[in-house]
């Protein structure tokens, strides 16, 4: 494991370890189980519609639940699958979050 200069631990591979916290001379072992977490994707990344025809989006990897950036266009159909229809011509970057705070567009 690494400690980074914000003083947040980060797991460098699977498995488990120990994690010791020292004040003065004060020391308390913590364990610590490091697991594989996959990153975000959703699908399709780069869609193209027209006015008022839905898109319907995938998202994988990360930890459920699922949050989609607040955006009253976009409907949930279930755990991972996320609906968007746009209203106007443009450009809309949608941002998924999962449960650890992770994030994807």
């Amino acid at each position: 494991m690494l400690l980074g200069d914000n003083n947040k631990v980060t797991g460098v591979q699977t498995g488990s370890t120990w994690l010791d916290v020292t004040d003065g001379e004060t020391k308390l072992p913590i364990p610590v189980v490091v697991r594989f977490q996959p990153q975000l994707h959703i699908t399709p990344a780069y869609p193209t519609t027209k006015i008022g025809q839905p898109i319907t989006f995938s998202v994988t990897g990360g930890q459920l639940p699922y949050q989609l950036t607040n955006n009253q266009q976009v409907r949930s159909t279930g755990t991972n699958i996320f609906v968007y229809q746009s209203e106007s011509a443009g450009t809309t970057t949608l941002t998924i979050t999962d449960d650890l705070g992770n994030q994807a567009n």
